[in-house]
């Protein structure tokens, strides 16, 4: 096989790769609370106290299983994450545009001008990890009292590129800077959050 076939092939297999890897096809189904571990069954008292509209769910996203939780509390919509064996991963918060600081909106469209030529942002959500030190209870009630620091920002964009118009799920950390980026495949992807 002469050299340059071999560094074409090379090339196409560890582009297709990639491309794969960076692809978001993520399935939610609606469950009954009695499915859910008992480790986050614990966790219910302290949600329901207060929240309404509660749901939950399993969530697949390529071979990883997770459980979700979604519920309004007041006028804010919460999803918090659970691994399959029911640890907690993350919460996420939707908020509006209004409510990223200016300088970190100005570092994140400048990174989304990079990959469209026009875009909107569809949903952003504010990035909760689960620190080390806390439990789960502690987590949750840092973030619905507002003293846990955002770890960063998952925002959805629709936008025209130099392919069409596409749709991608981006995280970036809390100063604005971009982590991931994933090519959204489900349509109708809105229905997810709430």
């Amino acid at each position: 096989m002469n050299y340059k076939l071999m560094l074409t092939i090379t090339f196409l297999f560890t582009t297709t790769s990639i491309t794969f890897a960076q692809l978001k096809h993520e399935k939610e189904e609606r469950i009954n609370r009695e499915i859910l571990p008992k480790t986050v069954k614990e966790l219910l008292p302290l949600i329901e106290n207060t929240a309404k509209g509660i749901r939950f769910y399993q969530e697949t996203d390529g071979p990883k299983k997770s459980f979700e939780i979604k519920f309004k509390r007041h006028t804010t919509k919460y999803s918090i994450e659970f691994d399959d064996n029911g640890t907690l991963e993350d919460v996420e918060v939707l908020v509006r545009q209004s409510n990223v600081s200016q300088p970190t909106l100005r570092i994140i469209e400048n990174h989304l001008r990079n990959d469209f030529i026009r875009f909107k942002l569809k949903r952003i959500q504010e990035h909760f990890s689960y620190p080390n030190g806390f439990t789960p209870v502690q987590t949750i009630q840092k973030i619905f009292n507002g003293t846990l620091d955002i770890t960063g920002y998952e925002i959805v964009v629709s936008g025209k590129t130099k392919r069409g118009h596409e749709r991608y799920e981006f995280l970036f950390d809390h100063r604005g800077n971009q982590i991931k980026k994933r090519k959204i495949l489900v349509r109708g992807y809105d229905h997810i959050m709430f």
